[in-house]
C-alpha cells in the first residue's frame, strides 16, 4: 500500500529565515484520479521552473541529483508521478490512453503555475516522458521558454517485430490494461554501478507496461518524427550513443527536421539515464548552461 501525506512541506533555515524547500501535493485529473506531485524550490534567486515528466517504470523521486544541481543554479523543479507509477494510483505501467497522458500534463502544468510564479517555464522529459514532452510541444498550445528532452522513446533500441505489434493491437481492443514485462534491465539504465545498486532497492521501480501503452507510444513516437518540422519551441535534445533502451538514431532523425529550433547533443558511449550516468555532472552542467541562454 502506498501511504503519503496529503501535503508535505519541508523548510530549511537560511540566514535566520525559513525557506520553503520541498512540497508534496496531490491534484485531480479530469476523471478525478489523484496524481502525486512534488516541487523542489531553490534558495537562490529564481531563474525559472523546470517541469519534469519521468520515464517508464520509474517515478519523480529518482531525479534528486538533477534537482539539487538545478536548485543550486536557481531553478525550481516540479514533477509528478504518471498513472501506474510511483505514488499515483493505477495499474503498474498502464497509462489509460495517450490523450489522457497529455491531459494530465496540462493539468499538472496548471497546478505548478498556481504554486510557483516565474517568467520562465521549461518542460523536461526523459525516456517515455521525452516522448510525451515532444508530442505535447507538437500537439498542445502552451507558453514555454523551451524544453529539454533526454533519451526519448521515439523508437526502441530493439523494435518489436510487426507480428507482435499486430497482436498487441488486437489485444488492445479487448484487454488494453493487460500488462507485460517492459524488458528494461536495471544495468541498461546507467553505467554508475553505485546508483544502479540503489535502484535495485527502490520498491517504486517496476518493469511493467500495458498493451495499450506499448501501442500508443510506438505510434506516438513515429508520429513525432514525421511531424518534427512543426516544433515551435527551442528544444535541447540529448541522447547517449550507448543507449540500449531507446534508439539514439531516432533522436538524430527528429532533430534533422527541426532546423535551428532543436539543439542535438549526443553523449558518446553514455547509457539511457544521462542524468544518472558516471559523467552526470558534465551532462547536467551542459543543460544548465543551455537553460541560461533562454
Amino acid at each position: 500500500m502506498k501511504i503519503i501525506k496529503k501535503t508535505e512541506l519541508l523548510y530549511t533555515n537560511c540566514k535566520g529565515r525559513l525557506i520553503l524547500q520541498h512540497k508534496v501535493f496531490k491534484f485531480k485529473a479530469r476523471d478525478n484520479t489523484e496524481l502525486y506531485g512534488q516541487i523542489w524550490f531553490s534558495k537562490e534567486p529564481l531563474q525559472g521552473v523546470v517541469c519534469l515528466i519521468h520515464g517508464l517504470g520509474e517515478h519523480s523521486g529518482r531525479y534528486r541529483y538533477l534537482q539539487s544541481k538545478l536548485n543550486k543554479a536557481g531553478y525550481a523543479l516540479a514533477a509528478f508521478d504518471l498513472r501506474g507509477h510511483g505514488f499515483t494510483d493505477g495499474i503498474s505501467g498502464h497509462l489509460i490512453s495517450y490523450e489522457v497522458c497529455l491531459d494530465d500534463i496540462e493539468i499538472f502544468l496548471r497546478e505548478v503555475r498556481k504554486e510557483l510564479y516565474a517568467g520562465i517555464y521549461i518542460l523536461y522529459g526523459h525516456g517515455l516522458g521525452g516522448n510525451l514532452v515532444l508530442n505535447y510541444l507538437l500537439r498542445r498550445d502552451e507558453n514555454f521558454a523551451g524544453a529539454v528532452v533526454s533519451s526519448p522513446w521515439l523508437m526502441l533500441y530493439y523494435e518489436p517485430p510487426e507480428w507482435k505489434l499486430v497482436l498487441a493491437k488486437i489485444v488492445d481492443i479487448f484487454y488494453p490494461s493487460l500488462t507485460i514485462a517492459s524488458g528494461i534491465k536495471v544495468e541498461d539504465r546507467s553505467q554508475d554501478q553505485a546508483y544502479m545498486l540503489e535502484s535495485i532497492k527502490d520498491n517504486l521501480l517496476h518493469d511493467k507496461i500495458s498493451v495499450s501503452t506499448l501501442v500508443d507510444f510506438y505510434e506516438s513516437g513515429q508520429w513525432a518524427i514525421k511531424n518534427a518540422h512543426r516544433l515551435r519551441y527551442k528544444t535541447l535534445l540529448m541522447h547517449g550513443t550507448g543507449d540500449k533502451i531507446t534508439l539514439s538514431r531516432a533522436s538524430v532523425e527528429f532533430a534533422s527536421k527541426c532546423k535551428e529550433l532543436c539543439t542535438l547533443k549526443l553523449w558518446h558511449g553514455m547509457y539511457h539515464e544521462l542524468h544518472n550516468e558516471v559523467s552526470k555532472d558534465q551532462v547536467i552542467d551542459f543543460v544548465i548552461e543551455w537553460l541560461k541562454e533562454l
